[in-house]
C-alpha cells in the first residue's frame, strides 16, 4: 500500500525466465446503494512480453455484491478489461 488516505496499492510480478512482467496500481471507490454495494476501481496495469517486446495496458473491472441485506448475496464483475 503506497498511500493510506485514500488507500492505492502498488504491484509489480514477475518472471524473469518466461519474460513476463506486471505492474500496476490500483484505488478502489466504494458506492452503497441500498441493498448492493459497489466497488469502482481507479488504476492501470501493464503487461510486459520482454522477449516479443510487446506491453499490454489493462484496466480491472467494477465489482457489485447484491443483495447485502436481504435475498441470496451474489456478486457481479462488470467493465472493460
Amino acid at each position: 500500500q503506497v498511500s493510506h488516505h485514500p488507500p492505492v496499492s502498488a504491484f509489480h510480478m514477475e518472471n524473469k525466465t518466461a519474460g513476463v512482467f506486471f505492474d500496476g496500481h490500483l484505488k478502489f471507490n466504494y458506492k452503497f446503494l441500498g441493498n448492493h454495494l459497489a466497488g469502482l476501481p481507479e488504476g492501470l496495469g501493464v503487461v510486459r512480453l520482454s522477449h516479443h517486446d510487446e506491453d499490454y495496458t489493462v484496466t480491472f473491472p467494477s465489482v457489485h455484491i447484491r443483495n447485502l441485506l436481504l435475498g441470496t448475496m451474489y456478486y457481479e464483475r462488470g467493465g472493460t478489461v
